[in-house]
Formats: structure tokens, C-alpha cells, sequence
């Protein structure tokens, strides 16, 4: 059973090294080929003068490449792919509070602006219309934060909550970037991009209720938001197959 577990796991390992480095993987199912032509094709004349010894040189790097890629994929590949899998669950969980961090304060906007607490995937455009027409960013709401309850207008609560997100990729892209595959970097450097960190921050958003244009703003921002948050989620569904 073991030995049958090992022999499972070096197979989904030779597969997912074949599938990330195909240029490298065709060399060498090439010279495999080689190599066993050599062998049967041994006894054969030459068919032009030296060919032997075009076809030993060849003969000769083929067995290189094949032995310092088994070297490659026991030595440090295979490894590598064993600290990524028990770093893999560390990074999926500070995704998942980044979604969090995220959807916190449009919990409490859907609370106080729809009468129900609603996570922002299930925003419908009227939902963020409404919203939009209401919200107002020096609104002070009660909330809990690091366990106590303290009272934030929203500016200040979408501050702290981008202020974490932020904290967190940081942390990540410092500590764990060798780990983070594609779908993983690329998400989080959206969402570093999109913070809308500065428009909550700014004190233009207290006239925005007196000008109109906050509801257009609030409105794109939501939307956007939900967007990222859509594709954060589906980011944790994939890396967790």
C-alpha cells in the first residue's frame, strides 16, 4: 500500500513537471528515443564514413540530459512541489481573510441601506443602486473590530479594512511569493491596484453628498469591487481542487 502510494504520488508529480515545462519534457522523451534507437540500431552499417561518431556525441548528450533531469526532478523539483503543497493551505487562508477584509464593510452597508446583511457576490445592480442613492461615507456605524465594538464612519471603516488588505499582500508577495502560482499573483496584484483605498480616504467624499456625484462613484466602486470579489472566490474554488 505504500509503496503503491509512493509510486502514485512520483506519477502526479512527473505528469504536473511534464505539463509546466513541456520544451524540457519533449527534449527528453526525444532523447529516450534516441537512446533506445542507439541500442537496437547498434549492428546496422554506417550509413555515411563517421557517422558513428556523430551518432555517439549524440548518444552521449542524450544520457546527460536524461540523468541530470532525473537528478533535476528527484533533487529539487519534487521537493519544491512538497513545500508548496503544505504552504499552499497558509496562502489560501490569507486569501480567504483578504475576502473577508473585503466583504466586511458591504455587510454592514447592506445592513443599515437594504435591511438585510448581504455578501457582496449576491449584490444585485439594484441592490447596488439603492445603496448608491443612500450611502453616505460620514455615517458612523457600530462594528466590531479585533473583538470590540468601536463606532467608524464608513470612510474610516473601508480604511481599516484596505489598511489589513493591503498588510496581507504585502506579507505574501514578501514571505510567500516563490509559492504563489499565476492565478494567485495575479489577483492580488488586482486587488492591490483597485484598493479605492484613497477615494474612501478622501475628504472630497464628504461633498460628494452635496454635489450628486457620489452616487456614480459609490456605484462603480461597489461594482468593481464585487467584480474582485467574485474573482477572489473563484481563485480559492480552483487552487482548492
Amino acid at each position: 500500500m505504500k509503496k503503491e502510494k509512493i509510486a502514485n504520488g512520483l506519477k502526479k508529480h512527473i505528469k504536473k513537471f511534464y505539463k509546466e515545462n513541456n520544451v524540457l519534457s519533449n527534449l527528453s522523451l526525444g532523447a529516450i528515443a534516441f537512446i533506445m534507437f542507439y541500442y537496437f540500431s547498434y549492428d546496422i552499417p554506417e550509413i555515411w564514413k563517421n557517422a558513428s561518431i556523430l551518432v555517439d556525441i549524440l548518444f552521449q548528450l542524450s544520457l546527460a540530459l536524461i540523468a541530470n533531469l532525473i537528478f533535476f526532478i528527484f533533487q529539487v523539483y519534487i521537493p519544491s512541489c512538497k513545500r508548496s503543497n503544505k504552504i499552499q493551505p497558509i496562502i489560501q487562508n490569507k486569501i480567504k481573510h483578504i475576502c473577508e477584509d473585503i466583504n466586511m464593510p458591504f455587510l454592514e452597508i447592506s445592513r443599515i441601506y437594504l435591511g438585510e446583511e448581504k455578501n457582496l457576490n449576491d449584490f444585485t445592480d439594484i441592490d447596488i443602486q439603492v445603496i448608491a442613492e443612500k450611502y453616505r461615507p460620514l455615517d458612523i456605524s457600530s462594528v466590531q473590530i479585533a473583538y470590540e465594538c468601536r463606532n467608524l464612519t464608513y470612510n474610516e471603516y473601508f480604511k481599516y479594512c484596505f489598511r489589513e488588505i493591503d498588510n496581507i499582500i504585502e506579507e505574501l508577495f514578501l514571505e510567500y511569493d516563490p509559492y504563489l502560482n499565476d492565478d494567485q499573483r495575479d489577483i492580488l496584484i488586482v486587488v492591490k491596484e483597485n484598493s479605492f483605498r484613497d477615494l474612501f480616504d478622501s475628504p472630497l467624499m464628504g461633498l460628494f453628498d452635496i454635489t450628486g456625484i457620489q452616487g456614480d462613484a459609490v456605484q462603480y466602486t461597489f461594482n468593481r469591487y464585487k467584480h474582485i470579489y467574485e474573482a477572489l472566490l473563484e481563485s480559492i474554488k480552483n487552487n482548492s481542487l
